[in-house]
């Protein structure tokens, strides 16, 4: 005890937390990853067999486990048994009907993207990997808390049914619509779940993605995350102060690269946005990058969101929005627009948002087809793709 005692005290010296270092298992060249994302891109330090994470992840993704005899009280209730059965049931329809074709797109309209911005999100990873999945740094952001990770304490042993039944009930519309209800989300994630981070891994997990490491953030002076207590960021547990901002490190199965996603629990109106932070931070991180928006629920339409907005036209150079996301006419020149699915308009809800030049831009322009399922619209989708052009 007192050797490894030892050798943790040693390794906290170099801890990552605003250490900037390359590890030479970083194959991302100058050209794909800003100078700031290659000191964060790297191989934690510790290389302990902690696996907490990780467990927790598959077992919220209905995976039984081989390797521990800690989780066996929940995976061998009926409870979870029903549950994996269920949620496998739905994800492998989702898989099929949605995923693939989205898998298709991809690989046949769209370039390369390891580094992705996607405000509005909330817990949305299963639809930020479809579209990007070779993101290596990500940062999602969305009023819901980071929260807690389940299982990590008896109470929650206790009530493993009541999480499962609040998670599956909280991605319902995710996995059958595409998006999240948010004020639904909100109480379903302030329940049993405490916030986001439950479903994120979730999704992790069910994409194949191993989870090494979640810790808690925070955005420096100069716009940099850095980790908020160095002392636990290896700590063999996962009772951890998570909010407002956390990381998440994972990697594909027996992948060397390790990814990083962001989440940030924040209110992006502008009375409540620290914009001078907020625009260092996008500046270190995501210029000449990629805005992913989907199911923004047009808050970008109304004057006090125009910060953010302006933010994303201003620093990327590709936008994959939905008409609930950038409103069409805010892309002037300088831009090139793609169109995919078929726009006729917003449902009902958000009946105010009529975007007439997005119509006419559908019926003079080629579009080409869409088989899955994006923003809000039941039947007809649609998204544009908008690349900056460099040169004009």
């Amino acid at each position: 005890m007192k050797n490894k005692a030892l050798y943790c005290i040693v390794l906290i010296t170099f801890i990552i937390g605003c250490v900037q270092r390359q590890n030479k298992n970083t194959t991302f060249s100058a050209e794909s990853i800003p100078e700031q994302i290659d000191s964060i891109i790297k191989n934690p330090l510790d290389t302990f067999a902690f696996k907490g994470y990780n467990y927790i992840a598959q077992i919220l993704a209905g995976n039984s486990l081989s390797d521990t005899e800690k989780y066996t009280r929940i995976t061998n209730s009926s409870a979870f048994e029903l549950y994996s059965e269920r949620l496998k049931e739905k994800w492998s329809k989702h898989h099929s009907s949605t995923l693939l074709e989205i898998e298709k797109w991809v690989n046949e309209n769209f370039e390369y993207y390891d580094t992705v911005f996607y405000p509005f999100s909330g817990p949305d990873f299963n639809y930020l990997s479809a579209f990007f999945p070779d993101a290596k740094f990500t940062v999602m952001i969305g009023l819901e808390k980071c929260g807690k990770l389940p299982f990590g304490d008896e109470l929650s042993i206790e009530n493993s049914e009541a999480i499962f039944e609040t998670l599956e009930k909280s991605i319902y519309t995710n996995l059958e619509y595409s998006f999240f209800r948010t004020k639904g989300m909100r109480v379903d994630l302030n329940s049993y779940l405490e916030g986001t981070l439950p479903a994120i891994l979730m999704f992790m997990a069910l994409k194949d993605f191993e989870i090494i490491n979640v810790n808690p953030v925070i955005i420096t002076e100069e716009g940099k995350f850095c980790h908020k207590d160095s002392s636990i960021v290896y700590s063999y547990s996962v009772d951890k102060d998570y909010d407002p901002y956390c990381e998440i490190v994972y990697r594909k199965k027996n992948d060397t690269i390790y990814r990083y996603l962001y989440y940030l629990s924040m209110d992006l109106s502008d009375n409540s946005l620290d914009e001078v932070l907020f625009e260092k931070m996008v500046k270190n991180y995501f210029t000449g990058k990629t805005c992913f928006l989907k199911a923004a629920s047009y808050l970008m339409f109304r004057k006090d969101f125009s910060e953010i907005k302006n933010i994303i036209l201003n620093n990327m150079n590709c936008i994959l929005t939905g008409p609930s996301g950038i409103p069409y006419d805010d892309f002037v020149k300088n831009w090139k627009l793609s169109y995919y699915g078929n726009y006729i308009g917003p449902i009902e809800l958000f009946s105010s948002y009529q975007q007439n030049t997005l119509k006419t831009a559908y019926k003079e322009n080629k579009t080409i087809p869409i088989n899955f399922k994006f923003d809000y619209h039941r039947t007809n989708h649609s998204f544009i793709v908008a690349k900056r052009i460099l040169n004009p």
